[in-house]
C-alpha cells in the first residue's frame, strides 16, 4: 500500500495534538514537556521511515485547504461548538473538530496532486488497523463497481430520518452514529463531487447553530441529500449479544474478504422527498 504525506499535514495534526499534549504535562509526574517531545519524535520517525510512503515539503502557508475547518468559524463560533458538545469533557475540542472534519479535503488534495499516478484514493483512519492479522496483505483488491464515495454504515437510518423537506435533511444526528468516519474511499471525481458537497453541507450547520464538530453527522446528512454514497453495512451483526457497529468491515470489503456489494443511498429514488 503506497502512503503520501505532506509535510504540511504532519505539521498541521502535531498542532493540533499539542494543545492536549500541554494539557497532560500538567496532569503527569514527568519533566515539563517531556511527554510532547517523546510523542512527537515517534510520531514524525513512524511516518518517515516506511519505505512505501512520500513526505512532501510543499510551502504549508500555499497550502490553505488544510486549515479549510478551522477558518470556516472564528474563536467565539468554535466556542459555541465547543458548547454544544456533549463530550467536551473526554477531551474534544476544536482542533480535534478540524481534524476530523479536514479528512476530505485532505483526501481531495491527494487526489488533485495523485503523486502515484492512482485511479482511486481513500483516507483511513490511524486507529483503524489493531492488529497484525493484515500485515504483509495488499488493502485495495477489491474496489466498487459503481462509481460514488466508499463509507461504513454503522446504523440503520430511520423513517423519519429519511425524509428531505425541499431537497434537504432536517434530521438531528447529534448523538446518533448513521455512518462511520475511518474509512473514505472514491475516485477523484467521486472524492471531489463528495468533497464539496460534505463542506457545503458543514457550513450550513454553522450557519444554524447546529453542532458539526463531528463528522459522522455531517457525513450522514451529506449522503441523505446527495446520490453519491455507496454503503456498505457495518451494523451490529447480532445486537442481542454484542450492540457493537463492526467499524472495521470495510477494511474486510477492500481486501476482498466479502461477497456483500455496498447500496447506493439515493432518497429521490424511493421518493421519499416532500
Amino acid at each position: 500500500m503506497q502512503i503520501y504525506y505532506s509535510e504540511c499535514v504532519l505539521q498541521y495534526i502535531e498542532q493540533a495534538l499539542a494543545r492536549r499534549v500541554r494539557e497532560l504535562d500538567d496532569q503527569l509526574p514527568l519533566p515539563p514537556g517531556l511527554l510532547g517531545r517523546l510523542h512527537f519524535k515517534r510520531f514524525r520517525t513512524y511516518y518517515k521511515k516506511s519505505e512505501n510512503s512520500r513526505v512532501s515539503y510543499q510551502n504549508c502557508s500555499k497550502i490553505v485547504r488544510f486549515i479549510l475547518v478551522a477558518k470556516l468559524l472564528n474563536d467565539s463560533g468554535w466556542e459555541v461548538q465547543e458548547s454544544l458538545d456533549p463530550e467536551l469533557e473526554v477531551g474534544h475540542s476544536r482542533e480535534l473538530y478540524w481534524i476530523w472534519n479536514e479528512k476530505s479535503a485532505m483526501l481531495k488534495y491527494v487526489s488533485e496532486t495523485n503523486p502515484f499516478s492512482s485511479e482511486y484514493f481513500a483516507w483511513l483512519d490511524i486507529g483503524a488497523i489493531r492488529h497484525s492479522r493484515w500485515n504483509g496483505r495488499v488493502l485495495m483488491q477489491n474496489l466498487p463497481e459503481e462509481a460514488g464515495i466508499l463509507l461504513l454504515q454503522v446504523g440503520e437510518f430511520e423513517d423519519s430520518e429519511l425524509v428531505l423537506k425541499d431537497g434537504l435533511s432536517h434530521s438531528d444526528f447529534f448523538q446518533k452514529n448513521r455512518i462511520g468516519g475511518g474509512m473514505i474511499g472514491g475516485s477523484a471525481e467521486s472524492v471531489r463531487i463528495w468533497a464539496d458537497l460534505f463542506y457545503k453541507t458543514i457550513k450550513r450547520y454553522f450557519s444554524l447553530n447546529r453542532f458539526g464538530g463531528k463528522d459522522q453527522s455531517v457525513m450522514a446528512t451529506t449522503c441523505l441529500e446527495s446520490d453519491v454514497c455507496l454503503l456498505l453495512d457495518g451494523s451490529p451483526a447480532h445486537p442481542w449479544f454484542y450492540n457493537e457497529p463492526r467499524w472495521f468491515r470495510l477494511q474486510n470489503y477492500y481486501l476482498g474478504d466479502l461477497s456483500q456489494q455496498p447500496s447506493r443511498m439515493n432518497l429521490s429514488a424511493v421518493k421519499r422527498t416532500l
